[in-house]
């Protein structure tokens, strides 16, 4: 239900229920489940524009994706960190991070749900309008043959955020 009040622009319901969905995770003790709702509580921040909340959560998430191992959401939550990255006026990190995720799909036979195409678009764009076609074509490169391990570090450094936002 989150998700719904999400994508209908309701981001304090959203939150609201993502909130009640990790808490309920986290009783269970499914960290699986956990790691969605933190990383959904991510997008309602980004949505908000409290960078620094959003890429709080997706570090944590990242840092339990790793421990999961799951590729997928791994890939997703990698395209979460370069929207911050692109917001936040670091689109060569943001073209790294999605090269990154790409490629991880790609391995996997992976796809972008529907639901999240069109934000991923929007923010791949707005990382492309920053930079160079070539810079940001040769970040995607660099980001493509990263390891899952190595993308995951990368997108932890957070040395990249602005001084606000850290």
């Amino acid at each position: 239900l989150g998700l719904i009040r999400y994508f209908q622009e309701q981001y304090d319901h959203a939150r609201e229920l993502m909130e009640e969905s990790l808490a309920l995770a986290r009783e269970m003790g499914d960290r699986h489940s956990e790691a969605i709702s933190l990383g959904n509580l991510g997008l309602v921040a980004f949505a908000l524009g409290d960078y620094e909340r959003a890429a709080t959560l997706q570090h944590e998430v990242l840092l339990m994706r790793r421990e999961l191992s799951n590729q997928s959401h791994l890939a997703t939550t990698l395209d979460k960190v370069a929207m911050i990255a692109a917001a936040t006026g670091s689109p060569i990190r943001a073209a790294r991070l999605f090269g990154a995720a790409d490629a991880l799909r790609a391995e996997i036979g992976g796809t972008v749900l529907p639901n999240d195409r069109e934000i991923l678009d929007r923010s791949i764009a707005d990382a492309r309008k920053q930079v160079s076609d070539v810079a940001f074509e040769t970040e995607w490169e660099a980001g493509s043959v990263l390891n899952p391990d190595t993308a995951i570090d990368y997108a932890l450094d957070d040395e990249w955020l602005p001084a606000t936002t850290r």
